[in-house]
């Protein structure tokens, strides 16, 4: 059995480097693990409490090309964040996470501007990308955001944090956790660009079709009825525009630089949602695109290659 992890130290973000300090004890031994090692948990078996680690960063988009975000830019206080609570999260059960926001000494960092009506967006996904969470934490004051969150079964999970301290720019943190259990072996992909969620039918599109790494692309999103097959006549913005749209890389060690956040670029809808982006290096691609469908949010997911 795992003695119980801890998450000693957040790390600080700039620009470029990555400092993560997490100390995991293994079978009565201590390692240090760096923000290039994969968490502990892989297919098979995931033991004791959870191990935790962080990679904080500005979001500055000139590391992955034009992601859908115009404002990234260094920040002048180097913000952390680092999971205070709890130590174990356990698998298919509502579990309250306390986040804390901190500067380079440590301080908390109290202040945030709202962005897309939200003082912070927590992205929850797991190492295979199959599963997929968008969060809104309360802000509960001295740099403390609370959520609750349920994590489907066990294995490597890991949270893209995205926030705005007051008059900085925006930020992204990654935390990485492992829920402790015997993970699931991996699914086959599923590389079909239409779905049908409810009474809603989700189709992509991309100009161009032949889609390559560090290229523009557009992405476009139909909503159709499915009784009718006609654009919805009930969609509705969702935090301030017509879609949102995340996208990760899928890779055995998801880092910011895997995570492009998009905005949509429809100013009238009409049946299409459009956002453009580049991937910034070949690879399969996960995209969640979210919509609001009379007060109901319409969450699709398609896998995208890029050689």
């Amino acid at each position: 059995m795992l003695a119980k992890s801890k998450l000693l130290v957040a790390i600080s973000g700039t620009s470029i480097l990555i400092g993560i300090a997490a100390l995991t004890q293994f079978y009565g031994k201590t390692t240090a693990e760096s923000s290039n090692t994969a968490g502990s948990a892989h297919a098979g078996m995931n033991h004791g409490m959870a191990h935790h680690e962080a990679d904080t960063r500005p979001g500055d988009d000139s590391a992955q090309g034009n992601n859908g975000h115009s404002s990234h830019g260094n920040t002048s206080i180097s913000p952390t964040v680092r999971l205070v609570n709890p130590e174990e999260i356990p698998a298919n059960k509502p579990t309250a996470l306390t986040f804390k926001v901190e500067d380079q000494s440590g301080q908390a960092i109290k202040k945030f501007d709202v962005f897309q009506e939200k003082l912070m967006h927590l992205i929850a996904v797991n190492r295979d990308l199959n599963f997929f969470e968008h969060l809104h934490p309360e802000y509960q004051g001295d740099g403390i955001f609370s959520v609750t969150v349920t994590l489907p079964e066990p294995g490597n999970y890991v949270f893209f944090a995205d926030y705005k301290p007051a008059g900085e720019s925006e930020v992204v943190s990654v935390l990485k956790t492992a829920v402790p259990g015997t993970s699931a072996a991996r699914t086959q992909l599923d590389l079909s660009q239409n779905q049908v969620i409810g009474n809603t039918t989700v189709g992509l599109e991309l100009n161009p079709m032949t889609v390559k790494a560090g290229e523009p692309v557009n992405l476009t999103f139909n909503l159709r009825d499915s009784s009718q097959n006609q654009p919805i006549p009930d969609l509705q913005p969702y935090l301030g525009e017509w879609g949102h749209l995340v996208i990760l890389r899928r890779s055995d060690n998801l880092s910011r630089k895997d995570y492009i956040h998009a905005h949509a670029t429809t100013k009238k809808f009409s049946g299409d949602v459009n956002f453009a982006t580049v991937f910034p290096q070949a690879g399969m691609y996960k995209l969640w695109g979210q919509f609001n469908r009379n007060g109901q949010i319409i969450t699709s997911g398609f896998w995208v290659k890029v050689p």
